[in-house]
């Protein structure tokens, strides 16, 4: 095998090997944010859950779970999100990222403070 050939092979077990490694670890990732809106739906009631299972009702729906569990926005609207999200199939769930310190500039740039 010539000097050439013996490095494309190498080169090409490395991307392989790279393409395996991004393909496990999103694996990973897309895992954990299931567990995560597993466990947030849980903690629903009936009556929310059924007025969650109609994407168009979802604000109602983050009233009435912070009514009755005493959540805060934040919370009631991840729990409902994560819930459609699980059962329905109706938005791209995604965990809240908590940003500091972000506000936005007169041209509505988000800039840290």
């Amino acid at each position: 095998m010539s000097e050439v050939a013996a490095w494309a092979f190498v080169a090409l077990s490395i991307c392989m090997a790279l393409g395996s490694l991004g393909a496990y670890l999103n694996a990973r990732r897309q895992i954990k944010r299931i567990e995560h809106a597993g466990r947030l739906s849980l903690e629903l009631s009936d009556r929310v859950k059924e007025i969650a299972r109609d994407s168009a009702r979802k604000v109602e729906a983050i009233k009435v779970h912070r009514e009755e569990s005493g959540a805060g926005l934040a919370e009631a609207k991840e729990a409902i999100e994560a819930y459609q999200y699980l059962r329905c199939g109706l938005t791209a769930y995604r965990p809240r990222r908590h940003a500091r310190g972000r506000k936005r500039n007169a041209f509505g740039v988000s800039k840290l403070s």
